[in-house]
């Protein structure tokens, strides 16, 4: 089986995972802008490697030479397939706070949900039920305090041999 490109795919836009000192995001090349492949410079896809993935994707010059964060990449990591260098291993998600951030910052943020307001309303009526209304069963105590002495007493009247 051929392993293509490490790339994420976001709201349909292409990334690619790039190594820098850390695994960073690349976008696609736009425009007029002058793209590079997927891999090293210098790379011809005879490496021992190369076999296993597919090099029309990873010579096709199509990303953008910086990442999202402005730095100059190295060349793709190395997910599923075998890695380039003999030592490394494969990668799956970015490290780079700063591409992350910019990545995020184009997302739409989440629609609040309309049941918090009635989930917290619920919860606090649970609450009160539970721990402070007065209970007739409980000579007019709240529960929790209820609870609180009874375990209370059942620890200060201690029972059994060597209390005497």
């Amino acid at each position: 089986m051929l392993h293509g490109l490490n790339e994420l795919v976001v709201r349909g836009k292409r990334y690619l995972l790039v190594g820098v000192s850390s695994s960073h995001i690349a976008r696609l090349a736009e425009g007029d802008e002058p793209g590079r492949p997927a891999l090293a410079e210098g790379r011809t896809g005879t490496e021992p490697w190369a076999t296993r993935y597919d090099l029309g994707a990873l010579l096709d010059p199509i990303w953008n030479h910086r990442t999202l964060c402005g730095r100059e990449w190295i060349e793709m990591e190395p997910g599923e397939g075998p890695p380039f260098d003999g030592w490394g291993t494969g990668v799956y998600a970015p490290h780079c706070r700063n591409c992350l951030r910019i990545l995020s910052s184009g997302l739409e943020s989440i629609a609040p949900d309309e049941r918090i307001p009635l989930i917290v309303a619920t919860l606090s009526w649970v609450h009160w039920f539970n721990e402070d209304r007065l209970h007739g069963h409980c000579a007019d105590v709240p529960p929790a305090e209820f609870e609180a002495a009874f375990y209370a007493a059942q620890q200060a009247a201690p029972t059994g041999v060597g209390n005497q």
